[in-house]
């Protein structure tokens, strides 16, 4: 029951991380965009790989990666926001939307 409980904890740990999207920044900038999708996801609003919309426009990224590196900065961000998952369903369909939306907006757009 022990090696149970362990390996489902190892599996946590390791396979419930979402990915990380670091900005142009350096220090903890470069860690606010991923920070603020990692506190939607822990609300339970989105799934660990969003779709991303970025000024409206699809953000295409390899969702294998574990690391996603955005040519944006923090200073650039005007607001993030999110679809939750019912929502993304009526607009992205049922595969794509079930993981739900994050919203960027920049001040250039």
């Amino acid at each position: 029951m022990k090696k149970i409980f362990f390996l489902l904890f190892i599996f946590c740990i390791f396979g419930c991380k979402t990915q990380k999207f670091l900005l142009e920044d350096s220090g903890n900038d470069s860690l606010y965009l991923s920070d603020s999708i990692h506190k939607i996801f822990k609300a339970g609003k989105i799934s660990k790989k969003p779709i991303i919309l970025i000024n409206g426009t699809l953000f295409d990224y390899e969702k294998s990666l574990q690391t996603v590196k955005l040519k944006l900065k923090k200073e650039d961000l005007l607001y993030i926001s999110y679809l939750d998952p019912k929502a993304a369903q009526q607009l992205y369909g049922t595969n794509e939307g079930k993981k739900g939306v994050v919203i960027i907006e920049t001040k250039s757009k």
